[in-house]
């Protein structure tokens, strides 16, 4: 059993908008609520989620971006802070994490895998090539691996050479009571009926393949969220026309009240590892339109029971879905589709392997 309110750390690179760094500050705050001890270190400060951090979590940031250069103060911190296991999420803090419980026995070394690494690794540069070899020779030297969706996990533990009994499967802890406080309150939105996208604007979620194969005239869509693809996805809109029709609101810290409101959320990344999103939306009683993508919708989906999964690249397919969706009344979604992903289940998986 673990000492009575043992110290537990979370390692980001930073606070940023994406779904791991969501997924590490719920797990954080679940622990902070439940009275352990709770530190989240990141690399460097600044990120869209900075300022949610709880004010019963210490926050702790090493000031050095690359792996390397964080190890010197993450094995400071781990020596005077003597925390019982830190858990990392996203590769470069992932290795640096395995690398200090290398040198540093007495805090087990925990790390999440949010990706199909073996998709996101398919197209190596040379900065990929480098990471990889090293993944390749320090994940499977971590106590434990947490991977977020059983065909993740398999994907990692054949391409990284993790051993299976290091390995687990954790779904994300989504739905909490603040989670559906959070969904009701109140927003000011003209777009109704509208279909939603949520996410980081990456090439991997081709938001702009979605806009310039929308066909005519297109549905309303609201599109929360910023990244790389930003001025790529404007310029779409612009293209197409349909500036009255695509409104793009940014990043939010609460994105809940708008996926509550829409008529449909649509999902046509081409890789995920397990899309957080698409069990939000289904908590709410917004149904969703997704590619099957490596991974993680076909596993939230269950086949496409819960939800419409759309085959890979399939865009007339997928814009046909979405017009359907569009066009008919919300329908009640079945509790069983996201009662797997609530905190509470998440929470106990978390401390038995982090403490156990």
């Amino acid at each position: 059993m673990p000492e009575a309110n043992p110290r537990i750390a979370f390692f980001l690179p930073r606070l940023g908008g994406g779904g791991a760094e969501r997924i590490i500050l719920n797990l954080s705050e679940a622990f902070a609520s439940r009275d352990y001890s709770v530190d989240l270190i990141t690399q460097v400060s600044g990120g869209e989620m900075e300022h949610q951090v709880p004010h019963r979590i210490r926050t702790v940031t090493l000031g050095q971006q690359s792996t390397f250069q964080a190890l010197v103060p993450l094995l400071r911190y781990i020596v005077s802070q003597k925390p019982a296991a830190i858990l990392s999420a996203l590769d470069s803090v992932n290795l640096a994490n395995v690398m200090a419980g290398r040198l540093v026995r007495r805090t087990r070394t925990v790390i999440s895998i949010h990706t199909f690494v073996s998709t996101a690794y398919s197209n190596l540069d040379e900065t990929k090539r480098k990471r990889l070899a090293l993944m390749r020779k320090f994940y499977p030297k971590a106590d434990r691996v947490v991977c977020v969706s059983k065909d993740g996990m398999k994907d990692a533990g054949e391409f990284l050479g993790i051993p299976a009994g290091k390995m687990r499967t954790i779904y994300n802890p989504v739905v909490s009571k603040r989670f559906h406080d959070l969904a009701d309150q109140p927003i000011s939105q003209d777009h109704s009926p509208y279909a939603i996208f949520v996410g980081r604007l990456t090439e991997t979620k081709q938001v702009v393949e979605l806009i310039e194969t929308m066909p005519e005239p297109p549905c309303s869509v609201v599109i929360l969220g910023d990244g790389p693809t930003k001025t790529k996805i404007q310029e779409a809109v612009a293209s197409r026309g349909f500036r009255t029709k695509i409104t793009m609101l940014g990043f939010k810290d609460n994105p809940y009240p708008w996926i509550k409101a829409a008529q449909v959320l649509i999902l046509p990344s081409r890789l995920e590892g397990l899309p957080t999103v698409l069990v939000e939306a289904l908590a709410l009683g917004t149904p969703v339109v997704s590619f099957d993508c490596k991974s993680g919708p076909r596993e939230i989906l269950a086949d496409g029971k819960f939800g419409d999964l759309i085959p890979e690249n399939d865009w007339t397919a997928f814009h046909k879905a979405v017009q359907l969706r569009m066009a008919e009344q919300k329908p009640s979604i079945s509790p069983a589709a996201w009662e797997p992903f609530l905190e509470e289940r998440a929470f106990e998986a978390y401390r038995e392997v982090l403490l156990q």
